[in-house]
Order: C-alpha cells, then structure tokens, then sequence
C-alpha cells in the first residue's frame, strides 16, 4: 500500500503543475470532453511506452545528452507547431464552444497528445529520475502503477472540469484563453531551448 500511495503521489505532483499538456487539455476541452480527453490519452500512452522501456532497462539508453538535446530539437518544433495551432484557432473559439461536431477528430487530438509527450525531452527525464525512487519502494511496479493512476485520473478531471466551464465560457473569453494558451506555449518552448541548449553557456 505504501508502494501505491508513493506512486500516487508523485503521478499527481508531476501531473498538476501547469505545464504544455494540461494548457492544451484545456484548451482542446473548450471544443469537448472528448478532444481533450484523447490528447490526455494520446499522452498518457507515451508515458505507458517509457514504463516500459523503463522497466525493460532500455529507457537508460535515453540519459545521453546528444540523444537528449536531439529529442529537445524535435520537442521544441513540436511545440512551436502547438502555438501555431492554438494562435490559429482562437478566431475558431466560437463555433467550437458551440457545436461538438466541428474541430479535429478524436484520433488527430490523440496524436497529437502522443506526439507531445513522445518527444518532450522533460517526460524522459522525468521517468528517468523516477527509476531510482520508484526502485527504492518495496514494489515498484505497484508504484508505477499508482503513477499512471493518478496522471489518467487528472486527465479525465480536468478534461470534465473544462467542458463543463465551456458552457459558461464566452466565446471571446474562450478565445482570449486560445492567445493565452500560444503565449504560454511560446514561453515552454523557449524555456525548454533554455535549459538544453543555453543554461550552462
């Protein structure tokens, strides 16, 4: 139990500080539950994928830092490509908070969750630092399991609590939220250039 509480923990602190995936599970909410809901899945996928490799002891190959500013290269244009996107769509605002039938399918939203998390240098490294204090409980697999718990949990609560705000929401609120969302998207790729590539300039 104490295996499964540590997990939960850690799944919920990694999981609820602001960051790229919970703004665009917002933001993909304003459309629907089910928008964000899969890019939530999409991304919680990549994050089953490293539990593996992780237990496979294969993720180890990751924690080399040519192969992980490669990855950050590839992160930071997927994320430049995401403020594209919410930049784009906020004059979109409108009809998505109005009609679930428009806006990308559930299988592109889900895509794009896993492309996100794939190729985020920060979730690597994120698994990696969890081995050793995942290896120090008693079972780390309950441990693990209680990671994936609490990040799907949050997923599916912040998907439901946005969708159900879209109801209140102004389109042009839900709009200013979309120039937010890009604004924020902006600072996370360049806070990720950062810290890659300039910190120990």
């Amino acid at each position: 139990m104490d295996s499964f509480i540590t997990g939960i923990l850690l799944g919920l602190g990694v999981a609820i500080p602001i960051g790229p995936l919970n703004i665009l599970i917002m933001n993909y909410s304003l459309s629907s539950f089910g928008r964000g809901f899969a890019l939530g899945m999409g991304a919680m996928s990549a994050d089953i994928l490293y539990f593996v490799l992780l237990s496979l002891g294969v993720l180890a190959v990751f924690d080399n830092p040519w192969i992980f500013k490669s990855i950050a290269i590839f992160g930071a244009i997927f994320l430049l490509y995401m403020t594209w996107a919410c930049y784009k769509n906020a004059s979109k605002m409108l009809a998505k908070i109005t009609s679930t039938e428009r806006g990308e399918s559930l299988l592109a939203c889900y895509l794009k969750g896993l492309g996100l998390n794939s190729i985020n240098p920060f979730i690597i490294g994120f698994w990696l630092s969890l081995s050793s204090v995942i290896a120090s409980s008693a079972n780390w697999m309950i441990a693990a399991f209680g990671v994936l718990l609490a990040l799907f949990a949050w997923v599916v609560g912040l998907s439901f609590a946005t969708s159900l705000a879209r109801r209140i929401i102004s389109a042009k609120v839900a709009r200013i939220f979309s120039y937010v969302s890009a604004v924020l998207m902006l600072f996370f790729t360049a806070f990720l250039i950062y810290n890659t590539f300039l910190k120990d300039i």
